[in-house]
């Protein structure tokens, strides 16, 4: 209730410092960047590392059963591909997650140190931010970098991952004609 609660005042924020002029945008667009980042990551981080246990305790606990029974020679357990595929794609978008925030924080960072280096201007009721700075460009491929994230690591995560890997066996039929 309390995230809901934060995302929503961002929310709000963030349409005021869109709905302002040029003056001093890129400063305050960063900081609620960075909250609205802040906020969704603390109850991502918690929950992934919750399921990445859970997964890990279930499969503990079917390995041990496994190892209990009488037949832990011939099979092996069903899930345990469906647990590791689970597991990789948990961590990527726990690491997406993470470096998204990171990448903020650099550029939160830099626009506290050098806000003057970005010039925005009004073209027919949209603003552009650009610089004319190498440093200040980079800041902005930065941004664009971040904004990318979760287009390139989600659908990875959910599409590429899971994908069963196809092993290489023949299948011998023998037909015996009399």
């Amino acid at each position: 209730m309390v995230s809901v609660v934060a995302v929503v005042i961002i929310i709000l924020i963030l349409t005021s410092v869109i709905a302002k002029d040029c003056d001093n945008n890129m400063m305050e667009v960063s900081i609620a960047g960075f909250a609205t980042e802040l906020v969704s990551y603390a109850p991502t981080l918690y929950f992934g590392w919750d399921i990445l246990k859970s997964i890990s305790y279930k499969q503990q606990e079917q390995k041990d059963e496994l190892r209990l029974s009488t037949d832990h020679m011939l099979f092996k357990p069903v899930s345990d591909q469906y647990a590791k595929e689970r597991k990789k794609q948990i961590q990527l978008v726990l690491a997406a997650y993470t470096l998204s925030l990171l990448l903020r924080g650099t550029v939160l960072g830099f626009n506290f140190n050098w806000d003057d280096y970005f010039t925005c201007t009004d073209f027919e009721g949209v603003y552009i931010v650009t610089s004319d700075r190498f440093i200040g460009q980079a800041m902005l491929v930065l941004i664009e970098i971040n904004q990318l994230l979760p287009h390139l690591i989600i659908p990875v995560a959910l599409y590429i991952i899971p994908v069963k890997r196809s092993s290489k066996s023949s299948d011998l039929h023998l037909v015996i004609h009399y």
